[in-house]
Parts: structure tokens; C-alpha cells; sequence
């Protein structure tokens, strides 16, 4: 629930979410994409 929740805010930090998860940047963006959102690379 924590991942799709940061997912759907619309601002997603790859790796930050795989550094937290454990979950690959690859599966990451394929939910992303399949939301329409936008992800960010930029590091907090």
C-alpha cells in the first residue's frame, strides 16, 4: 500500500523507492506507466 500510495502522489524518487521496498526500478516504472504518471529521478 505504501509504494502505490507514493506512486499515485505523482512524485516517484526510483531510488528512494528501491532503497525502502526492496522492489525493482524496472517494476516501478512499469506501474507508472501504466498509471500515466510522470516519475521523477531526481534525488531528494
Amino acid at each position: 500500500k505504501v509504494v502505490l500510495n507514493i506512486i499515485k502522489s505523482g512524485m516517484v524518487n526510483i531510488e528512494q523507492l528501491v532503497k525502502l521496498t526492496g522492489i525493482g526500478a524496472d517494476y516501478i516504472k512499469k506501474i507508472a506507466s501504466k498509471s500515466n504518471i510522470s516519475l521523477s529521478y531526481q534525488s531528494a
